[in-house]
């Protein structure tokens, strides 16, 4: 046995410590209340426009623009709107399952 080796596997660094433990449910909770607030934010959005732009005939909510060029575009700025609405809240939804996983509420 050669003395040097007993010194040499003495001087190796100690490992690594383990990386703290990450709160998942804060975590999932933060996520959550930053898609509400995006949510708030679209909703604000959508009014407007709604408000702006939409008018009812014969009780039915119809385009409110001087061309069909125009009432084209605006129903496709509508559609745009509605497709962030869903992705939103397809997003939420996940979250929410994720974070009700996270709590065992779903187990």
């Amino acid at each position: 046995m050669n003395i040097f080796s007993v010194f040499a596997k003495q001087s190796e660094a100690p490992p690594p410590a383990p990386d703290p433990p990450v709160d998942r449910e804060a975590e999932l909770l933060e996520q959550l209340h930053g898609v509400d607030g995006e949510l708030a934010l679209l909703n604000d959005e959508m009014r407007t426009f709604r408000t702006k732009h939409f008018c009812v005939v014969g009780g039915r909510e119809m385009v409110a623009a001087p061309t069909v060029t125009e009432a084209a575009e605006r129903r496709e700025e509508w559609n745009q709107l509605l497709r962030t609405l869903s992705a939103l809240q397809a997003r939420r939804s996940e979250i929410l399952q994720a974070w009700s996983e996270s709590k065992g509420v779903n187990r």
